[in-house]
């Protein structure tokens, strides 16, 4: 019994050697290319991230010292598995304290509950319930219940846990309020940590005032693009890893001198849905505003088109028109919709609002395109520093001898288009681009890799549209949901002295955005960066530090309870004093 007990011994040791032995060389192949990857990423940043500097003065960050923590986490992992790397990635790009920065994984895997929350004087309450959700369950929930507990834990103590894991510590108003919204939402595409099974969430309803509890089960899809780590034993060493330098590509379209200086949106798919009957007003870039109509409505535009927009009476019984900016993602047809309804409102209304609350960006020049509506005078805009490298040399060098053939506007629509994202193009537009090339020229010639500030392809002014200039007083509402093309738009009215601004500070994304893509066995979609950092016409940067509202308004316990009561008399009070003066 003793030898076969022995026996039984050495054959169990012999096979957890044998497993040990093929297991370690794996691991160590993948953690290998987990560090290539982010070596290359790495070079991206030293390469294409033009905030560095910033970044280190206002939130001392350093590229390398971020890297070696990078990569100490990676050396500790046990059991390396993709998704362990897309979270190292994730907190490693979360250090920039940069909303456009981040990265977009190959990953279906995602979860849901029914309802949004949101937060107001250290109570958090539901702001909307899908109602698609309501036919097929049953649950105990209305809009107005307070949350007190979830999955156990005092509502507080989950969002602070939820800023901690999943964002970065940047803007403390914007972190706040993605984490309300994260807390039903999660997604594998953008690294979220994925919970599943049944959830507890305890309330206290609107109606009656009693304490309720309710177990939810998160509505989750699997991950079917399976773990490499999981499924093959990698073969090869660090030499042969795909994500090695020089591989990366930038995001080019048809126009690519023009596209690689767009201020891209900070959200994406699936974050981004702003189209159908059931979208969620609390969503980033919905079609109709959370906030509920202003006052009488006495007319409305159609359904159809890409901004909810009505007139509605004031308490002092003026005419008021309301446009919805939900982003600014669109085209030509939207700019001409734009300028369509503006003509309506130009002779309808004393005044107008505008809102762009959670406005998560877009294209700049389809920004240009509508401010250039809201004037009659031009608005001079910010001014970027880019980071250079051959590529833009090479495209400006290729691009200007072509541009100094067009003399006339005629040539310029013919070579260009009528519009650049619903902008005129004319040869003002034609003489900005030239001077914007030679400057990147020279700048490069003077081994500028980050160059001086300068106006983004050369606009330095948006000029008032020829067909419509709406003149009256302007209202734009704006939030800490704000990003980008989000934070531009109320920038450039401010600083022109066009409208007042009313709500909270908006996040802070002050650039454009690089998308970068290279091969690797991560799941990595691609790596966006800023390539740019804007600065206002005071010299201040609007990375990190928003576009603080004329008027600040802080949401209320009412508000959420009452269909922003307070928000809409607040807003209402301010018009008034507007349209006095």
């Amino acid at each position: 019994m003793k030898c076969l007990s022995l026996s039984k011994l050495l054959v169990f040791f012999l096979v957890a050697l044998s497993s040990s032995l093929f297991a370690l060389p794996s691991q160590a192949v993948i953690k290998s290319r987990m560090l290539a990857d982010l070596e290359t990423i790495k070079n991206i940043f030293e390469i294409k991230y033009a905030p560095a500097n910033w970044k280190k003065e206002f939130a001392d960050w350093d590229l390398d010292v971020e890297y070696e923590a990078a990569k100490a986490k990676i050396m500790n992992l046990k059991d390396p598995t993709v998704k362990d790397f897309q979270v190292i990635l994730k907190h490693f790009l979360l250090s920039t304290k940069d909303y456009h920065v981040g990265a977009r994984f190959f990953s279906t895997e995602m979860s849901s509950l029914p309802f949004t929350i949101k937060g107001a004087e250290g109570r958090y309450f539901i702001t909307h319930i899908d109602p698609l959700a309501e036919l097929f369950y049953s649950f105990s929930l209305q809009v107005g219940d307070e949350v007190l507990e979830f999955g156990g834990k005092p509502i507080g103590h989950v969002i602070a846990e939820l800023k901690k894991q999943e964002l970065g510590g940047n803007t403390a108003e914007t972190d706040q309020a993605e984490a309300e919204f994260l807390l039903t939402s999660r997604h594998g595409e953008t690294g979220d940590i994925i919970p599943r099974g049944p959830i507890s969430v305890k309330l206290k309803g609107l109606s009656d005032g009693k304490i309720k509890r309710t177990i939810l089960r998160w509505d989750h899809f699997p991950e079917r693009v399976k773990d490499v780590a999981l499924i093959s034993q990698l073969k090869g060493n660090v030499a042969h890893c795909l994500g090695s330098y020089g591989e990366f590509q930038s995001h080019s379209s048809k126009v690519p001198f023009i596209e690689r200086y767009m201020v891209h949106p900070h959200f994406e798919a699936p974050h981004f849905k702003s189209e159908g009957p059931y979208a969620n007003p609390d969503g980033i870039g919905a079609w109709a505003s959370f906030l509920p109509c202003l006052g009488e409505k006495i007319w409305e535009g159609s359904v159809d088109l890409a901004f909810h927009a009505y007139i509605f009476l004031s308490p002092s019984g003026k005419k008021v028109g309301c446009i919805r900016i939900p982003h600014y993602m669109e085209d030509e047809e939207a700019a001409f919709e734009f300028c369509n309804l503006l003509r309506e409102l130009n002779e309808k209304t004393d005044a107008l609002v505008i809102d762009q609350l959670n406005n998560p960006g877009g294209a700049v020049f389809y920004l240009y395109a509508l401010a250039s509506m809201l004037t009659d005078r031009s608005l001079e805009t910010p001014k970027h520093r880019i980071a250079l490298t051959q590529e833009e040399v090479y495209q400006a060098v290729n691009l200007l001898p072509a541009l100094n053939y067009i003399q006339t506007d005629a040539d310029a629509k013919k070579a260009l288009g009528e519009t650049l994202g619903g902008y005129p193009v004319t040869m003002d537009v034609i003489r900005n681009l030239r001077e914007f090339f030679r400057f990147v020229i020279n700048e490069w010639e003077k081994g500028n890799h980050l160059t001086n500030p300068t106006f983004v392809l050369g606009v330095d002014k948006i000029q008032p549209h020829p067909k419509v200039q709406y003149t009256k007083p302007l209202l734009v509402l704006i939030n800490e949901r704000c990003y980008s093309c989000g934070d531009f738009f109320p920038a450039i009215l401010q600083d022109n002295h066009r409208a007042v601004l009313f709500g909270r500070r908006t996040a802070g994304a002050g650039g454009y955005v690089i998308s970068s893509k290279f091969p690797n066995y991560m799941g990595i979609s691609r790596i966006k960066t800023t390539g740019s950092i804007a600065e206002r016409v005071n010299k201040q940067p609007i990375e990190n530090l928003g576009v603080v509202p004329d008027i600040t308004y802080e949401l209320t316990t009412r508000d959420l309870q009452e269909d922003y009561v307070d928000c809409v008399d607040a807003i209402l009070e301010t018009l008034e004093r507007m349209l006095e003066s």
